[in-house]
Formats: structure tokens, C-alpha cells, sequence
């Protein structure tokens, strides 16, 4: 946490409350909540006061959705294996007391919401009162969080989205609807400073609870939508057209009884386009699907010569479709898991994005998406290798077709890496793909903010000083080193989805960040005083990267999953030896993906998650 002056100058736990009260909306766009309440709590003496400071601690370790508590922090259960949950259940009720004085006495809008709503759902025999005062605070926090934004420049969409949602749960609880349904007309129909991303999922909260919002309620929503959708002045692009906005559109007219017909119009011509941005060969299978939904669209739309036409360029295009890989045929069951899975992850990215650019940076560094070491092994001793490969010599190639002698160790570890790959394609390159592409393209992520978490919350962006042979000292901040990788990369998509003849390039971001995050490897071992190179007949040379994995005081430093995404990265077959095939130009043009340059921004994120001064 930065440095806080009026948290330095408290001297007792009710100037340390005061400060909380005053300062509760600023620390929580900064996710600093709790990490003042943890410095204070080290800071005082008296026993009693640590142990309370420790509840409200873990009041904020998590957040409320629905009647759940979804957990923000990571620790180690029993087995010292990383968990999303605490090692001991939070016992609130055991807690009421002091939960029940926070409550009546905080002055902040944020804390009460928080409390009440924690004594609602902590006690047996419900007090309507607390959802009651809750629902009263979360409205007050809204206003608050207007007033902080205008005053400070700050984002505060997605808090005040989170605030409607949050009252909404309740509301539907107690059965009080009066106030939700005036919040939801301010939001949507009185609020300005709302852009059509933030009104939008408004509506789709409302869409999510049918119990509170009924089709009257949903009166002049579908003009809005229209206005939103088509206006000039809100940059949407088809991509979020098809994907989001249309089906929430599409919802929202059945509810209330209307035509389609026109939404089903727009989606079509969405596609359309969306066919027609990137013609290159490797695209066409995605052309020809776009193309297949705009048909289905017009057809809906009842929009016979856009139909015609679509059907036209369909039947143009599909004999040039041509796959370079070899097809396995999936179950009709296996294919409707991967499609439900998909659209988890593009939920849970959305649900990701309403968040700062810092937690999100944050959240993607931590393991909750990441495949586990032990569930890689377990799946790899399930799966049986082919039969006739036990009894035949296995010989095995580079990109450039050489023949590869195994430096890997056994075969378990070979199966395991394999099956981490497979689990990365389905879950986790997909999650980063939805969470980056979206949050690139509304402006929600940018290079800038990018750059800047690395600068402010990671060992990645201070400063490092080396000595030349003269003596001279020479200061490096790798910041300044990713920057242009960063850049290119962040700009390759926004030109991506703004431009429809741009076609997108990512040879200069992933050459640069595959070399940089090497040295970025090196230098995190020379901060740790771990020898890089090694004595051969030429005299001293660097060891080969994937080699610096294999020193033992790495391994005992780094997470057992983040060594395995590093070596699926970086060594080979069946990782992919990134460093290896771009530093010796193995890779042509179609090989650089922006997968590939996902996952490096993947490895990055987890190596600056360590905070080398506290190992």
C-alpha cells in the first residue's frame, strides 16, 4: 500500500475508524481496504483491538453476490495447497456483537451497506431491518460514489452497477420493490454521466431477476436499447453488437411482447460486417460462421434480399475454407460442454471487467483461473497412451525439423505439461482472450494502466542498479523495457476491432516480450543472487532459459503451477518453446498469434505477483 500520512497520524482505534469513515470509497477503488485495516492492526498494542481489527479484515475479504460469499483472497488449507477459501470458516455469528456496534455507529455510507447486509445474512431468524438499512446505504453509496467520481476524475461505473445489483438481491429478499424500481429509472433515464456500457448492465441486472423487475418494468427500455445501440455517439463495436448487447435487446422484447424483428435486423448486418473485416484464408471458418449467423438472423428478421445476399457470399466462400489441423470429432455432449463453458468464461470476464484496471490486473495474477499442478497429474495418470507407441521408437522434431534428444525428465512430467496445455486452451487462454479483447476494445484496459500496475504493485517496476566494468552505475526499470511490446500489442487490437481492412500483426510484440521477459527471468535470479551461467570449453556463457527452471532454489521459490506455466511456455514439445523458435526465427508470420501473446502477458502477471524482499 502507498504511503498514507492521515493513516500514519492515528493513534487510537476510533481515530482509526474515523479515518475509515472518511476515507472508505477512496481505499476501496484502490483495493487498500483492508490492507489499512492490517496496518493498523500491526501498529497497535492493545490485544482486544487486534482481535476485532482481524473481523473487520475479514468482513472485506470478500464480496457479496446474491447469498453468496465470494472469496477475494488465496491462502494454503491443510495440505499447504493453494485454496481460494479460508483455511477456517469465518464465523460471523460469533462476531454479531461487535458487527452489530460497527454498524450503529461508522458514518460511511460503504461500511454500514456492508455491515447490515452481513447481519442479514449472518443471523437465523432474518431482521428485515437490516436488508432494510442496507438497501437505504447501498442507494446512499451510489450518490457518493457520483459525487467522489465528479470530484476526483475517477471510474466508478462499475461500483455503481455493482451497488444496484447488490439492492436488487435484497429487494427481491423482502419482497420491497419501490425503491430499486425508482434507482433503476434514475440510472437509466435521469443519469447522464452513465455511458451505454454501464446502462446496459443495468438492464441485464434486471433482466437476472425476474422477481423483481416485471415487464412494465421494462417500459421505454426497448427505445433506450435502440437510442444506445445506434446512436453515433457510443462507440459499440459488432463484435459486442452479436455477443452482448443484441441478446439483452432480444430479451428485453419478450418480455415485452414486441417484434424482434428489428433487433434480429441489426444482428444480421453485425455479422455481416463482422465476416467482411478480415478476409485473410486462416479467418475464413470464422467468416463463414458469421456469415451462417447473419442468414439465420435475416431470416428471423424477415428481411428476404439481406438473406439472398448473405446466402450468396456464403456459398462464394466456403470451398476456400481449408483447416491445416487434423480434426477430432467431439460428442454432441462434448461440444455443448465447451460451448456452456465458453460462455461462463465471457460472463465471468464481463463480471471481471466492471472492476479498476488494477484489481483486474490483480485478480489475473492470482490462481483462481489457472490450471492446478494436481489436477493435471491426476487427469494425465487417467488418460492411457496409444497402445502402439510402447512398442515403437518415438523420434521428435523442432519447428525447424530438428531432431530433439528429451532434456525433459520422465514421462509423467512430459504427460502432465501436455495435459496443463490442453486445460490452457480450454479455460484459461479463452478467459484471458474474452477478459483482454473486451476490456481493450471498450477502453476499460489500456496500455497505459497496464504499464502503471506493474510500476506501482510489482517488483517488475523498481528500479534495478548494476555496475559496468568502469564502475558506472546503470539503473534499469523494466517497465520501460515491456513498454513498446505492451504498446504494439495493445494497439494491434484496438485497430483490430475499430479498423475493418486492418489486419492485426503481432510479430513486434511477441518477438520483443518473449526476449524481454527472458531477461526478465535472469534478473529476477540475479536479485535472488541466483547464478545464471555456467563454466563451458568457450569460458563462462548463459544457460539456455528453460534450464534456469531446473535450479533448485527457483523451483523452491516459485508456486509448483507457476513453474509449469513457465516451462509450458518456454521449453519444448510438448511446451512451446517460445524463446527458442522466435530468437532463432523458426516461427513464420502465422505463427504469431495473439495467443501466444495472451499467455506471455499470462507469465508476466504471475512472475510479478512475487515480491522477492518477503520470500
Amino acid at each position: 500500500m502507498l504511503e498514507d500520512k492521515e493513516l500514519l497520524k492515528t493513534e487510537s482505534l476510533s481515530q482509526f475508524y474515523q479515518y475509515l469513515d472518511k476515507n472508505a470509497i477512496r481505499l476501496k477503488l484502490n483495493y487498500a481496504l483492508v490492507s489499512s485495516i492490517a496496518h493498523y492492526k500491526e501498529k497497535t498494542e492493545i490485544s482486544h483491538e487486534k482481535e476485532q481489527l482481524v473481523w473487520e479484515m475479514e468482513f472485506f475479504l470478500f464480496e457479496i453476490r446474491g447469498n453468496i460469499l465470494f472469496p477475494l483472497s488465496n491462502s494454503y488449507d491443510v495440505n499447504k495447497e493453494e485454496t481460494s477459501q479460508f483455511p477456517d470458516k469465518m464465523e460471523v455469528k460469533r462476531k454479531m456483537g461487535y458487527l452489530k456496534k460497527r454498524a450503529e455507529t461508522s458514518k460511511s455510507n460503504l461500511l454500514k451497506a456492508k455491515y447490515h447486509h452481513l447481519l442479514w445474512m449472518a443471523a437465523e431468524t432474518k431482521n428485515k431491518k437490516h436488508a432494510m438499512v442496507a438497501i437505504h446505504n447501498y442507494d446512499e453509496l451510489i450518490a457518493d460514489y457520483f459525487r467522489f467520481g465528479n470530484n476526483t476524475n475517477s471510474y466508478v461505473g462499475s461500483e455503481i452497477q455493482e451497488c444496484f445489483e447488490l439492492i436488487t438481491g435484497l429487494s427481491g429478499q423482502i419482497n420491497h420493490f419501490e425503491q430499486v424500481k425508482r434507482l433503476k429509472n434514475e440510472l437509466l433515464f435521469n443519469t447522464g454521466a452513465f455511458d451505454a456500457h454501464e446502462k446496459i448492465g443495468i438492464i441485464e441486472t434486471m433482466l437476472a431477476f425476474p422477481k423483481v423487475f416485471k415487464a412494465k418494468d421494462f417500459e421505454n427500455i426497448p427505445e433506450l436499447l435502440h437510442e444506445l445501440l445506434e446512436s453515433s455517439n457510443h462507440a459499440i463495436d459488432d463484435f459486442h453488437l452479436v455477443e452482448n448487447h443484441i441478446p439483452i435487446a432480444l430479451k428485453v422484447v419478450a418480455k415485452k411482447g414486441l417484434s424482434p424483428k428489428k433487433w434480429h435486423l441489426m444482428a444480421g448486418h453485425a455479422y455481416v460486417r463482422l465476416a467482411e473485416h478480415d478476409t485473410r484464408e486462416a479467418k475464413s471458418f470464422m467468416n463463414l460462421d458469421n456469415l451462417a449467423h447473419a442468414i439465420h438472423s435475416f431470416g428471423l428478421a424477415g428481411a428476404l434480399e439481406e438473406k439472398k445476399r448473405a446466402e450468396q457470399s456464403y456459398f462464394e466462400l466456403k470451398p476456400k475454407v481449408k483447416l491445416d489441423t487434423f480434426v477430432h470429432p467431439l460428442s454432441e455432449e462434448s461440444i455443448k460442454i465447451l460451448k456452456e463453458t465458453n460462455e461462463e468464461l465471457k460472463v465471468r470476464a464481463r463480471e471481471l471487467l466492471k472492476r479498476t484496471p488494477d484489481q483486474i490486473y490483480k485478480y489475473l495474477s492470482l490462481p483462481f483461473f489457472f490450471p492446478k499442478y494436481k489436477d493435471a497429474k491426476k487427469q494425465a495418470e487417467k488418460t492411457p497412451s496409444e497402445p502402439f507407441l510402447q512398442f515403437a521408437k518415438q523420434v521428435r522434431f523442432d519447428t525447424n525439423k530438428n531432431i530433439m534428444f528429451d532434456e525433459r525428465g520422465t514421462d509423467e512430467y512430459v504427460a502432465v505439461l501436455r495435459e496443463f496445455g490442453y486445460r490452457m486452451e480450454e479455460t484459461m487462454l479463452p478467459f484471458l482472450h474474452h477478459t483482454f479483447f473486451f476490456g481493450i476494445r471498450s477502453g476499460r484496459l489500456t496500455y497505459l494502466n497496464f504499464l502503471e500496475y506493474f510500476l506501482e504493485h510489482t517488483w517488475i517496476g523498481k528500479p534495478h542498479l548494476k555496475f559496468d566494468l568502469g564502475g558506472n552505475p546503470i539503473e534499469t526499470n523494466w517497465a520501460n523495457l515491456l513498454a513498446p511490446a505492451v504498446l504494439d500489442f495493445f494497439n494491434q487490437i484496438l485497430a483490430w476491432g475499430t479498423s475493418t481492412h486492418y489486419v492485426p500483426n503481432f510479430v513486434l510484440c511477441l518477438d520483443s516480450l518473449t526476449l524481454k521477459l527472458e531477461g526478465l527471468f535472469r534478473n529476477f535470479c540475479e536479485r535472488l543472487n541466483v547464478p545464471t551461467s555456467e563454466g563451458k570449453e568457450k569460458g563462462m556463457q548463459e544457460v539456455l532459459l528453460h534450464r534456469i527452471f531446473d535450479n533448485k532454489v527457483i523451483k523452491e521459490y516459485f508456486d509448483q503451477e507457476d513453474l509449469l506455466l513457465f516451462d509450458y511456455a518456454f521449453s519444448d514439445s510438448p511446451g512451446l518453446n517460445l524463446r527458442n523458435n522466435i530468437a532463432h526465427s523458426f516461427y513464420n508470420e502465422k505463427d504469431y498469434t495473439s495467443k501466444k501473446m495472451l499467455l506471455l502477458i499470462a507469465v508476466l502477471l504471475r512472475l510479478g505477483k512475487y515480491n522477492i524482499s518477503q520470500k
